[in-house]
């Protein structure tokens, strides 16, 4: 698959994954030697708060199985794309941020940063600066959710935690 292609089929998986109309949608992908790992949020076109993807099922009347499907389509777009660079002999990435408005602007931001050199706080501190939404923190009254401050207030409110790991 070219990366255009790719770029364009996560878009529209997203559209199928989110059951609302939305602004902007900012995912997070990990590719490490034998792990992967996915996890987004995304600002409904009714609120200006971040809406994390794994509170769908508990938002919305939805297809469990599907909804499982289509972040499974996730994970192999984006394992593509990781793909396609390797073979293009371009630099391996360890993780991207991916970031899209419901009008189809993109903004991808690459790291190639050792993962296995840093400790978990590190990796969440630099995934929440990437994502723009500040250090996570868990919030256990969101039921998992993290809240964080940041520079822009209430607009960076809140990233989860990764919580959907492939082996």
């Amino acid at each position: 698959m070219k990366t255009e292609k790719i770029y364009q089929e996560v878009f529209n998986t997203l559209i199928e994954i989110i059951p609302e109309e939305w602004n902007q949608t900012v995912l997070y992908f990990e590719h490490l030697n034998y792990s992967t790992e996915i996890y987004f949020y995304y600002y409904s076109s009714n609120t200006n708060e971040p809406i994390y993807w794994g509170d769908i099922k508990r938002l919305f009347q939805i297809d469990i199985s599907y909804h499982k499907e289509l972040i499974n389509r996730l994970f192999y777009l984006f394992t593509e794309l990781y793909n396609h660079f390797v073979s293009e002999g371009q630099e391996p990435w360890t993780s991207l941020t991916y970031i899209i408005d419901r009008k189809g602007k993109l903004n991808i931001d690459f790291s190639y940063e050792d993962i296995f050199e840093m400790s978990h706080d590190e990796i969440e501190a630099k995934t929440g600066d990437r994502c723009g939404v500040g250090n996570r923190r868990p919030d256990p009254t969101t039921g998992g959710s993290a809240r964080s401050e940041c520079k822009w207030g209430n607009l960076c409110s809140a990233i989860p935690s990764p919580s959907y790991r492939r082996p």
